[in-house]
């Protein structure tokens, strides 16, 4: 039966999530096998499967089953049916790269979900990909959807939840202030992550809308702050001390 498969590989999907324990996942990748070649399979069937390997390739890291499962469902446009289903797609389309699909599929189901569990899902979400997309104003959107994503697990009781975005806010403050201990600046935090992630001067500038000029100027006062004499060292240290 589909749905025994189904429901079987979505409780080591809660279990993995919930605990970390991974070593049972082979079975989520079989059992959705399954519901693929099945010679009956439906619309249905296989939005189950996808939303099961979706969740499988980003729990277990594995890149090329996200590739894979990003192409068979791109361009797929979100519905408001399934709403833990285009969180998978964005999942994917975060793994492979694609920060603004995964933005925009993320945002729809803030948009048109009223499951309150789901959409503190989607917030955590989103907030982690605006954080490693570093457009401007994404640093202060994904705070603020992590500190909203935080209210409504504490207001409804989603103890977890509670926990792993108290533990992403701690996170992000304990870099705030290693950056800010070495005398740097918030901006200047930002000018160091990209210095150490190997953009020039230009690409910073045009990432940070800023001039290069100003880009250059933020780098001599890095420079200066932490004792570095060029971009490897100044990159040294970031990763470090866990800036990046």
């Amino acid at each position: 039966n589909y749905l025994v498969s189904y429901l079987g590989a979505l409780s080591i999907l809660a279990v993995t999530h919930t605990t970390g324990d991974a070593s049972m996942l082979e079975t989520v990748r079989r059992n959705a096998g399954v519901l693929l070649s099945a010679p009956d399979s439906s619309a249905k069937r296989e939005n189950f499967a996808r939303f099961l390997l979706s969740h499988l390739a980003w729990m277990a890291d594995d890149i090329d089953l996200a590739r894979e499962q990003y192409a068979a469902v791109r361009g797929r446009k979100p519905d408001p049916m399934t709403p833990a289903l285009t969180i998978g797609y964005a999942l994917l389309a975060r793994m492979t790269g694609e920060l603004d699909e995964a933005v925009d599929q993320l945002q729809s189901v803030l948009d048109s979900s009223r499951n309150i569990l789901l959409k503190v899902w989607a917030r955590h979400e989103l907030a982690e990909i605006l954080f490693l997309r570093k457009n401007e104003g994404d640093h202060l959107a994904a705070i603020k959807l992590w500190t909203e994503a935080h209210e409504t697990a504490e207001k409804f009781g989603m103890v977890p939840w509670v926990s792993r975005i108290k533990s992403r806010l701690k996170e992000l403050h304990r870099k705030q202030n290693t950056g800010n201990a070495h005398g740097l600046s918030s901006r200047e935090i930002e000018v160091l992550r990209l210095v150490a992630r190997g953009l020039t001067n230009k690409e910073l500038g045009e990432d940070l809308f800023i001039s290069k000029k100003t880009v250059e100027n933020h780098i001599a006062s890095i420079f200066a702050k932490l004792d570095v004499g060029n971009r490897t060292e100044a990159a040294a240290f970031a990763h470090k001390h866990d800036l990046t």
